[in-house]
């Protein structure tokens, strides 16, 4: 049977973090581990097709022949690719002290279940991972590059963070690689030559309006001078946002773009600027899309912080308690989009079958984040991380049948419908949808709680992409 998959407590320890995509990556990482499925309890998680029915939609029934169908399956194996940040060389460096354990190690280990189970549809599955460099887009094209091009793998079961997330366009597009990611636009992965979903995060338009809902329902823009800033990576996402504030009755006086891309020195100097317009314009709210681990920096550096209300759909989803250099309390009231909260997924039974899945077959002793010590390794985030999407592949690979292929893989996404995937509250997939959560809440930072953060609102259900 398909065991149901993890969600997990999803606190960091609270380790100095240098590097402001560095901590967005980390928490983007951590998202897809978090919180806790209503409907996901023990039993059997299988995704039924969008009429209802559950019907398989690939051409071919589950007894038909075994072949080499597709890039990566062969008629015993089904080869799959994963990437790691290579946190060992980030500790080197000096700029993270944060330990997930042996990654490669947690994936292999829900492989080898999965294959004793009999694998998918008598497919074995092949794992080939890879770590990259966070900080290093050529690092991370480089594991691109020899995974789909070289190795030839059917799918990847992540894709890349920080200023190495624009290469998931190298798997999904260039090489045409089915990608289980997380943290883009609905749009990119409809448009995405190979299937490309993710888990664990609404898309950025539905999380940017969801935020702003949620911010207005609360009372927390009325009679606030409202900016929006941005990077210029980012900037697609200004305009959504400005409608639907101006939608709702809110002015924007203000719209603010950093362009410096990778360069600090640069980005520190246009913040210089950036000030001088916010405060001349007394901006009481800003809001920002998209990474803001660095921009929020700069206003602590630059005596804003105090001054401004500060919404981020983006920051707080992981809930990382450990932001650029800056010490934690002074991100303390940033306000941004969370999912459940740690007390609402401790009882998640796909966590706990995850977690003792992989403790009978290894011998370690899995520790809940509030008991870890120091030196302790965070095994439970790589296990929720690799539990979860290995599971969500082999119900969508099963789904495709025999005769997997992009073609069929994406047939088994869009019949999918509602899934059990605990990780999230609730999780669809359908025609043109492929950014799977469907929920979200807003919290506040709050560096004195155990979680670091604390609910706003309640967690409420996103309309549809097209809606």
């Amino acid at each position: 049977m398909i065991r149901p998959s993890p969600t997990s407590n999803c606190r960091a320890r609270r380790r100095r973090v240098g590097g402001a995509a560095l901590c967005l990556a980390v928490a983007v990482t951590l998202a897809a581990a978090c919180g806790s499925s209503d409907s996901a309890k023990s039993g059997e998680a299988t995704p039924t097709s969008s009429n209802g029915s559950g019907s398989d939609p690939s051409s071919a029934g589950d007894d038909a022949e075994l072949t080499a169908s597709f890039r990566g399956v062969t008629e015993d194996t089904i080869t799959l690719g994963a990437v790691g940040i290579d946190f060992d060389l980030l500790r080197e460096l000096g700029l993270v002290d944060i330990d997930f354990g042996d990654t490669e190690l947690v994936l292999q280990t829900f492989a080898d279940e999965l294959n004793d189970r009999g694998g998918i549809l008598g497919r074995k599955v092949e794992i080939e991972f890879r770590t990259y460099s966070v900080l290093s887009p050529e690092s991370a094209l480089a594991a691109c590059v020899e995974l789909t091009e070289d190795v030839e793998v059917f799918a990847m079961l992540n894709g890349f963070n920080g200023p190495a997330k624009s290469t998931d366009t190298c798997i999904a597009n260039d090489h045409e690689t089915v990608l289980i990611g997380d943290a883009g636009n609905n749009e990119d992965m409809i448009s995405a030559k190979a299937p490309w979903i993710q888990t664990a995060l609404a898309g950025n338009t539905r999380l940017d309006l969801a935020a702003i809902d949620l911010a207005d329902g609360e009372g927390l823009l009325d009679g606030e001078t409202i900016a929006i800033h941005s990077l210029a990576a980012e900037s697609e996402r200004v305009a959504p946002i400005r409608e639907r504030l101006e939608s709702l009755g809110h002015e924007v006086v203000l719209e603010t773009t950093n362009d410096a891309g990778q360069d600090p020195a640069l980005g520190a100097e246009n913040w210089q600027v950036i000030a001088e317009r916010i405060k001349e314009e007394k901006i009481t709210t800003l809001i920002i899309p998209g990474a803001a681990t660095f921009e929020v920096g700069q206003m602590i550096d630059l005596g804003l912080i105090d001054d401004l209300q500060i919404i981020n759909s983006d920051i707080a989803v992981g809930g990382l308690p450990t932001f650029d250099n800056h010490d934690d309390e002074d991100f303390d009231g940033i306000i941004g989009t969370f999912g459940p909260t740690a007390a609402e997924g401790e009882d998640d039974p796909g966590l706990a079958e995850c977690r003792e899945i992989f403790e009978t077959a290894t011998g370690i002793e899995v520790l809940p984040a509030a008991e870890l010590g120091e030196d302790d390794p965070n095994w439970g985030v790589s296990i929720a991380l690799a539990c979860t999407r290995l599971r969500l592949f082999e119900m969508l690979a099963t789904a495709a049948g025999p005769n997997l292929t992009n073609d069929t893989f994406r047939a088994a996404v869009e019949a999918a419908g509602e899934v059990d995937l605990p990780g999230v509250s609730k999780i669809t997939f359908g025609p043109g949808k492929y950014d799977g959560n469907d929920s979200a809440r807003l919290g506040v930072l709050d560096s004195s709680l155990e979680e670091v953060w604390k609910p706003i609102t309640d967690l409420i259900e996103l309309p549809a992409p097209s809606e």
